[in-house]
Parts: C-alpha cells; structure tokens; sequence
C-alpha cells in the first residue's frame, strides 16, 4: 500500500496591506490531500486495504538567509506556526469504496500575523532572502491484517516493525506585501538648512533653505518620482550679497541595500526565541551553502563584517541633470528682513527598473529595482540624491558658485498585487476536525489611524429611487372584500 500527501493553497500567495502591524492578522486556507492507492499481490491481486491516521500537522514557516565572502551565511527563522488537523482520536481510512486510488482532502485555515515581511530574493542569485513555505506531516499505521495478508511471515516479525510510519509533503508560499489602496499617496515634506561647503570662498552664514515635497509612496511602475522644490536664503542680509542664482539641478535614484547577521529591533521581540533558531533548531528548508559554511569550506574572507553595504543607481542614462533658464534669483530685498521669497521647482525625476550599473559591493548586489522594505537580516532602502547648483553676486561684482547637496528619502511600494489563481475543490471527500477561527481584515482597511471609519469612494453607494406604490394592489382586494 502507497501513502502520499500533497498540500494545495487555495491561492499561490497572500497580499498583505500597508506598512507590517503586529496588530492585523490574514487569513491562509486550503487542503491537504491524501492519497492511498491499493496494493497488489501476486496471489490474491488488488484488495482493499485500511489505515489509522494518528496525526496530521500543519506548519507555516518562514525564514530569512543571506551569505557573502563579507558576512557569511546567517539564517533565522521568522515565524513557525503549526497546526494539528487531526486531533483527538485516530482516523480511520479505508479503501474499500474506492477501486484503485483512494483520495481525501483535510482544509485547513491558518492565521498570519499582520507584520511579517514580504517574500524577497537576496543576492544576484535571488535564491536566498526571505521565503515562506507550508510542511505538512502525516503519522498512520497500517492494520495488522493488511502486513500478514501477503507475507504471513511478518506476522512474526511485527514486534520490532516500526509501528508508525510518515509522508511528507511541501508548498511554497508568495507573501506580497502592497500599499494601502485606500491612501490617496500623501505628501511627505522634508526641510533642509544647507551651508556653503568647506571650500568654497562664500559667507559660512549664507544660509540656503529647501522644502522638498513627493508622496508617501512611489509606485514601483510609476517609472517616475514627482518632487517639487521650493528653495530661498536663510539669514543673509541684502547688502552682502547683490544677487543668489539657482543655476541647474541634477538629481540619482539610488537603492541602498544592507545586510548582516543583526536583527533590527523591530523583530526582535517578534521573532521565536534563540532556541527555535539555528543552529539550536535547524531551518526546515535550509540553503544548500549552509552546509558549506557550517563545515568550513566556504570562501569568506579572514575577517568578517557585520553590516555590508551596497549602492546601485537606477537613474535612466543621460537623464537627472536640469539646466535652469531666465531669471531664478533667491536674493533677500532690501528693507524686508533676512529671508526671501520661495522659488519653486517641479522636477519629475525618472527610474528604471533594472539597470547595469556597477553597485559599491560585488557580494550581494542586485540589478532589479525592489520595494523598500525591511527584512530581519537585511533592508533595502532608496533615496533621492540632489545637487543644487547655485551662484552669489558679492558687491564687487564678483560671482562665486557652490554646490549644495542634500537626500531624500522614498518609499519604494506597490499598489497592485500579482493576480492570484485559486484551486477549487473537487468532489472528492472533505474532510474538516477543528472549527478555523473568524478572521477579520486589517485594521487599517476599515478606520483611520485616528479611529474614523474609512469611506470607500471607489464603490459609489446605489442611486435613490422611491419605493413602487401598489395602490391598484389594494383596491382589486377591496372590491374582491365587497362581493
């Protein structure tokens, strides 16, 4: 007799909203399938056989892995939830209705919680990172009279058989995570107070105040950045200074990426404790070059470091550079105090999503534009880098020009998640032991951060339309009453 098992998502990932919350949980279901096909026997053919099934767990892991010649290997588990779908008494499962292949599904439904970080590829390879997987295991037994039947010899033998025997089954999980489809991408707005630079021969207390503005979040597939810059002097008087230019701009979209064996402090309370990470609990699917670096046969460098940094620019070529024309002067007027008025610049500043650019690092560097987000053993960051170019008319006529350099921060998201297919079940037997727990969906889909209820605009509410009078209605009853 054949016992396999197979787990079946009802889709091929989850979609998590907004930024990672311990206070939202989603909802993961689907079925685990087992099959028991018939054996046959030389003397006797095809029969129906019979089996217990002790238990059947469930496990929803997640883990984070990186390895480099800088850092070398470092694995952690990020979360291991497990469930048993069979509880309390043995299950019996024949194979008597069924002609050769007998087939039963157990659903199950599990509960993520709301702040694990999206499935992400680590290095050129994109075989490390962080991945989520579903295990399920199976412990039966066969009946006695289905071992003796063929071979009445192992009857005498059945005392130091292995009474229980396993399958095993694995499922890979996409865990997507995109922005809030109910934020309309507020403005975020950074000041920066900016000096002349060391070298440069301009008044240190000249002063150049910049106000720059984007949204919250940046679409991945917006292939653009809309910033606008609103720029004046700072504590400078009039008579020092005739004239302050703004003369060109240019602007890099970078994407920093960092990884080490240091887990942020968000995770740290969140993570399992240090006796459910590896070494002490191996990972269920570990990377195959962990082996290597656990016997001393990897390529890591005499010293090893516990952060690395990479840089990578995702500019378009022979783009990010503004030349500005006419009369862009920032100068304070005479008798209205030490600031002047505000010069704005809106400057859409494009990126690609892959790119051929050499990174600051060669160990873990990646040419594909990635969210921004942050992992237990590594983050990806992006930052919009400006440098403004600007000129000062000293009362002597004489031009100096400096340059100004500043960044800002993106966040790097995605409004639209993959579409997901999803599995349908058959007409074959379910089979379902435990009542799944009422999920709920996140907070932040239905009120406010202030505690307001969400309004969706997307879906207009029904038309008004008076309610239909049965007058007529009443009257034929009326005059059936009369007779």
């Amino acid at each position: 007799m054949s016992v396999s098992i197979s787990v079946h998502p009802s889709s091929n990932g989850v979609v998590m909203y907004g930024e990672p919350d311990a206070m939202t949980s989603y909802s993961l279901s689907g079925h685990v399938e087992i099959s028991v096909s018939s054996p046959f026997s030389f003397f006797y053919g095809s029969r129906p056989v019979t089996l217990l099934l002790h238990s059947l767990v469930l496990t929803f892991e997640g883990q984070c892995e990186i390895a480099s010649t800088q850092t070398g290997y470092a694995g952690a588990r990020v979360c291991s939830i497990t469930q048993e779908l069979v509880p309390g008494a043995p299950l019996e499962l024949d194979h008597i209705q069924f002609e050769v292949t007998g087939q039963w599904r157990v659903v199950f439904d599990v509960n993520l919680p709301g702040w694990l970080p999206a499935t992400s590829p680590f290095g050129a390879d994109r075989e490390l990172g962080t991945s989520y997987s579903l295990h399920a295991s199976a412990q039966y037994t066969h009946s006695e009279e289905d071992l003796t039947f063929d071979w009445p010899i192992l009857g005498y033998c059945m005392p130091w058989l292995s009474r229980f025997r396993y399958a095993r089954a694995m499922s890979e999980i996409n865990l997507e995570r995109v922005a809030n489809k109910y934020d309309n991408s507020p403005l975020a707005s950074y000041v920066f107070n900016s000096s002349p630079s060391p070298d440069s021969l301009l008044d240190p207390a000249l002063k150049l105040q910049v106000l720059a503005s984007l949204p919250d979040y940046i679409d991945i597939s917006d292939e653009q950045i809309p910033l606008v810059l609103r720029v004046r002097t700072k504590d400078v008087e009039a008579e020092v200074y005739k004239d302050v230019q703004i003369l060109s701009l240019r602007t890099d979209f970078l994407q920093l990426e960092s990884a080490g064996s240091q887990i942020p402090e968000f995770y740290k309370a969140l993570l399992p404790p240090k006796s459910c990470q590896p070494p002490n609990l191996p990972l269920k699917r570990p990377h195959p070059i962990a082996a290597l670096y656990d016997l001393g046969l990897d390529d890591t460098d005499s010293c090893l470091q516990p952060v690395v940094h990479s840089e990578r620019s995702f500019l378009p070529a022979d783009s990010g550079h503004y030349v500005l024309a006419g009369d862009n002067s920032i100068a304070p007027t005479p008798n209205t105090g030490s600031a002047s008025t505000w010069i704005t610049m809106n400057v859409d500043t494009p990126f690609t999503s892959s790119t051929s650019s050499k990174g600051t690092s060669r160990h873990h560097q990646t040419n594909s534009l990635r969210p921004s987000a942050t992992n237990p053993l590594f983050t990806i960051r992006h930052t919009l880098s400006v440098y403004l170019m600007y000129s000062c008319t000293t009362q002597c006529d004489t031009i100096l020009t400096d340059t100004i350099h500043f960044s800002i921060p993106v966040r790097l998201a995605s409004r639209t998640c993959k579409p997901c297919s999803f599995e349908a079940v058959g007409s074959q037997e379910c089979l379902s032991f435990s009542h799944p727990s009422a999920t709920l969906p996140p907070y932040s889909q239905i009120y406010h951060q202030n505690g307001e209820q969400r309004i969706d605009s997307i879906v207009p509410l029904p038309l008004y339309t008076p309610r239909p009078t049965h007058s007529h209605v009443a009257k034929d009853y009326v005059d059936d009453a009369s007779h």
